[in-house]
Protein backbone atom coordinates (compact mmCIF):
# COMPACT_ATOMS: atom_id res chain seq x y z
CA UNK A 1 0.00 0.00 0.00
CA UNK A 2 1.31 3.42 -0.99
CA UNK A 3 1.79 5.84 1.90
CA UNK A 4 0.52 9.37 1.49
CA UNK A 5 2.57 12.45 2.28
CA UNK A 6 1.71 14.84 5.05
CA UNK A 7 0.98 18.42 4.06
CA UNK A 8 1.67 21.60 5.97
CA UNK A 9 -0.91 24.36 6.36
CA UNK A 10 1.04 26.58 3.94
CA UNK A 11 1.27 23.84 1.31
CA UNK A 12 -2.41 23.04 1.75
CA UNK A 13 -3.33 26.66 1.23
CA UNK A 14 -1.18 26.84 -1.93
CA UNK A 15 -2.71 23.63 -3.29
CA UNK A 16 -6.21 24.94 -2.61
CA UNK A 17 -5.43 28.24 -4.36
CA UNK A 18 -4.14 26.29 -7.38
CA UNK A 19 -7.40 24.36 -7.48
CA UNK A 20 -9.45 27.57 -7.18
CA UNK A 21 -7.45 29.21 -9.99
CA UNK A 22 -8.07 26.21 -12.23
CA UNK A 23 -11.80 26.72 -11.73
CA UNK A 24 -12.34 24.02 -9.13
CA UNK A 25 -14.02 25.62 -6.11
CA UNK A 26 -16.22 22.71 -5.07
CA UNK A 27 -15.42 21.74 -1.49
CA UNK A 28 -16.13 18.07 -2.18
CA UNK A 29 -14.01 17.95 -5.35
CA UNK A 30 -11.09 19.78 -3.71
CA UNK A 31 -11.27 17.37 -0.75
CA UNK A 32 -11.27 14.38 -3.08
CA UNK A 33 -8.27 15.66 -5.07
CA UNK A 34 -6.17 16.60 -2.06
CA UNK A 35 -7.04 13.62 0.14
CA UNK A 36 -6.09 11.26 -2.69
CA UNK A 37 -2.49 12.58 -2.53
CA UNK A 38 -2.01 13.69 1.08
CA UNK A 39 -2.75 12.54 4.61
CA UNK A 40 -5.44 15.00 5.53
CA UNK A 41 -8.11 14.88 8.20
CA UNK A 42 -11.48 16.07 6.94
CA UNK A 43 -11.94 18.60 9.78
CA UNK A 44 -8.57 20.17 9.05
CA UNK A 45 -9.37 20.27 5.35
CA UNK A 46 -12.72 22.06 5.92
CA UNK A 47 -11.12 24.61 8.22
CA UNK A 48 -8.25 25.36 5.81
CA UNK A 49 -10.59 25.32 2.80
CA UNK A 50 -12.81 28.01 4.37
CA UNK A 51 -9.82 30.21 5.21
CA UNK A 52 -8.14 29.78 1.79
CA UNK A 53 -11.39 30.31 -0.13
CA UNK A 54 -12.15 33.52 1.77
CA UNK A 55 -8.61 34.86 1.17
CA UNK A 56 -8.75 33.89 -2.51
CA UNK A 57 -12.07 35.70 -2.96
CA UNK A 58 -10.70 38.82 -1.25
CA UNK A 59 -7.60 38.83 -3.47
CA UNK A 60 -9.75 38.31 -6.55
CA UNK A 61 -12.13 41.10 -5.52
CA UNK A 62 -9.23 43.46 -4.77
CA UNK A 63 -7.64 42.72 -8.16
CA UNK A 64 -10.96 43.28 -9.93
CA UNK A 65 -11.51 46.58 -8.12
CA UNK A 66 -7.99 47.74 -8.97
CA UNK A 67 -8.58 46.85 -12.62
CA UNK A 68 -11.85 48.82 -12.62
CA UNK A 69 -10.10 51.83 -11.07
CA UNK A 70 -7.24 51.58 -13.57
CA UNK A 71 -9.73 51.43 -16.46
CA UNK A 72 -11.65 54.43 -15.09
CA UNK A 73 -8.40 56.40 -14.69
CA UNK A 74 -7.37 55.57 -18.27
CA UNK A 75 -10.79 56.56 -19.57
CA UNK A 76 -10.61 59.92 -17.79
CA UNK A 77 -7.12 60.58 -19.06
CA UNK A 78 -7.95 59.54 -22.60
CA UNK A 79 -11.06 61.73 -22.55
CA UNK A 80 -8.80 64.75 -22.11
CA UNK A 81 -6.80 64.04 -25.26
CA UNK A 82 -7.25 66.30 -28.24
CA UNK A 83 -8.06 65.03 -31.69
CA UNK A 84 -4.43 65.36 -32.84
CA UNK A 85 -3.23 63.42 -29.76
CA UNK A 86 -5.56 60.56 -30.69
CA UNK A 87 -4.40 60.59 -34.30
CA UNK A 88 -0.73 60.57 -33.25
CA UNK A 89 -1.30 57.69 -30.83
CA UNK A 90 -3.17 55.64 -33.43
CA UNK A 91 -0.53 56.39 -36.09
CA UNK A 92 2.27 55.36 -33.68
CA UNK A 93 0.60 52.00 -33.03
CA UNK A 94 0.09 51.55 -36.79
CA UNK A 95 3.75 52.33 -37.48
CA UNK A 96 4.94 49.92 -34.78
CA UNK A 97 2.36 47.32 -35.89
CA UNK A 98 1.63 46.43 -32.27
CA UNK A 99 -0.98 47.21 -29.65
CA UNK A 100 -0.76 47.30 -25.87
CA UNK A 101 -3.07 45.03 -23.92
CA UNK A 102 -3.53 44.26 -20.27
CA UNK A 103 -4.59 41.21 -18.33
CA UNK A 104 -5.36 40.65 -14.69
CA UNK A 105 -3.24 38.16 -12.72
CA UNK A 106 -5.60 36.86 -10.04
CA UNK A 107 -2.82 35.26 -8.01
CA UNK A 108 -0.89 38.48 -7.48
CA UNK A 109 -3.76 40.89 -8.02
CA UNK A 110 -1.63 42.90 -10.46
CA UNK A 111 -2.40 44.13 -13.95
CA UNK A 112 0.04 42.75 -16.51
CA UNK A 113 0.63 44.87 -19.63
CA UNK A 114 2.07 43.43 -22.81
CA UNK A 115 2.32 44.14 -26.55
CA UNK A 116 1.08 41.99 -29.41
CA UNK A 117 1.11 42.27 -33.20
CA UNK A 118 -1.92 43.91 -34.82
CA UNK A 119 -4.29 41.89 -36.97
CA UNK A 120 -5.11 43.10 -40.51
CA UNK A 121 -8.65 43.92 -39.36
CA UNK A 122 -7.27 46.07 -36.52
CA UNK A 123 -4.96 47.88 -38.94
CA UNK A 124 -7.91 48.61 -41.24
CA UNK A 125 -9.94 49.86 -38.27
CA UNK A 126 -7.12 52.17 -37.17
CA UNK A 127 -6.80 53.61 -40.68
CA UNK A 128 -10.57 54.17 -40.86
CA UNK A 129 -10.57 55.83 -37.42
CA UNK A 130 -7.74 58.19 -38.41
CA UNK A 131 -9.59 59.06 -41.60
CA UNK A 132 -12.73 59.76 -39.58
CA UNK A 133 -10.82 62.02 -37.15
CA UNK A 134 -9.46 63.96 -40.12
CA UNK A 135 -12.92 64.34 -41.64
CA UNK A 136 -12.16 62.28 -44.74
CA UNK A 137 -15.47 60.45 -44.44
CA UNK A 138 -17.52 63.65 -44.16
CA UNK A 139 -20.23 64.00 -46.80
CA UNK A 140 -19.15 65.82 -49.91
CA UNK A 141 -20.80 69.12 -50.78
CA UNK A 142 -23.69 68.70 -53.20
CA UNK A 143 -25.52 72.05 -53.14
CA UNK A 144 -24.29 74.92 -55.27
CA UNK A 145 -23.20 77.80 -53.07
CA UNK A 146 -21.34 81.08 -53.40
CA UNK A 147 -17.96 81.57 -51.66
CA UNK A 148 -19.79 82.56 -48.43
CA UNK A 149 -21.83 79.33 -48.40
CA UNK A 150 -25.11 80.91 -49.47
CA UNK A 151 -27.26 79.00 -51.97
CA UNK A 152 -26.84 79.97 -55.63
CA UNK A 153 -29.97 80.22 -57.78
CA UNK A 154 -30.17 77.63 -60.54
CA UNK A 155 -31.86 78.15 -63.91
CA UNK A 156 -34.85 76.19 -62.62
CA UNK A 157 -35.13 78.57 -59.63
CA UNK A 158 -34.90 81.58 -61.98
CA UNK A 159 -37.69 80.17 -64.19
CA UNK A 160 -39.94 79.70 -61.13
CA UNK A 161 -39.21 83.22 -59.94
CA UNK A 162 -39.94 84.62 -63.44
CA UNK A 163 -43.30 82.78 -63.50
CA UNK A 164 -44.26 84.18 -60.08
CA UNK A 165 -43.32 87.74 -61.10
CA UNK A 166 -45.38 87.45 -64.29
CA UNK A 167 -48.39 86.23 -62.27
CA UNK A 168 -48.03 89.11 -59.85
CA UNK A 169 -47.87 91.58 -62.73
CA UNK A 170 -50.93 89.97 -64.33
CA UNK A 171 -49.26 89.07 -67.61
CA UNK A 172 -50.33 85.48 -67.61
Amino acid sequence: MESKQTISDGQLKNELIKLFESGNTSKAKCSEVLRSSYKLMIQRFYKEYDIAYKEWQQIKEKATNEQIQENAKEMLQSGLKSKIDWILELQKELDENRVEESALDFKTGKVIRYYRTMTPTERKGYIERIAKFQGMDAPSKVAQTDPDGNPVMTSKDIDKLHTIVEELNGKK
